[in-house]
């Protein structure tokens, strides 16, 4: 193709438990992008996450931790760490108000961004070393 990438591969493994309200899982993803034909890697890197939700009646709290590692390929400094909760009331079993706080925290040369960045009008991508934050309030309703 005209970018040069012809392979991209993800593998992603994902476990979680539950007790009672309380839910905990963890979850690893490795990305690679290879040239064409037969090239080297482009990149490499890996994440993992760690997820956290409890429920409680109608109430509920979700969070997750994630980190991503330096690229394998490129060189600099690319990690990158993000953090959000969420509180979550249901006024029905079709009815439910939110209110969500992120943050990503990029390193020197990674610039990481909300993969809902475009739908919510952002259309620039952050610089290197920025860090995106996201507060998001949420209305569902479903017919």
């Amino acid at each position: 193709d005209s970018l040069g990438i012809g392979d991209q591969r993800g593998d992603r493994l994902y476990g979680s438990y539950s007790w009672g309200g309380l839910k905990i899982g963890l979850a690893w993803d490795k990305s690679r992008i290879k040239a064409v034909p037969g090239g080297g890697d482009l990149s490499r890197r890996t994440v993992w996450s760690i997820p956290v939700s409890y429920r409680w009646g109608a109430h509920s709290i979700h969070a997750h931790y994630d980190r991503a590692g330096d690229d394998k390929v490129m060189p600099g400094d690319e990690k990158a760490r993000m953090f959000a909760i969420s509180y979550a009331y249901d006024f029905s079993r079709r009815t439910s108000a939110a209110v969500t706080y992120a943050r990503i925290n990029n390193s020197t040369n990674a610039a990481y961004n909300f993969f809902n960045g475009t739908t919510l009008g952002v259309s620039a991508a952050p610089f290197a070393g920025e860090d995106p934050r996201l507060w998001g309030v949420t209305l569902r309703h479903q017919f």
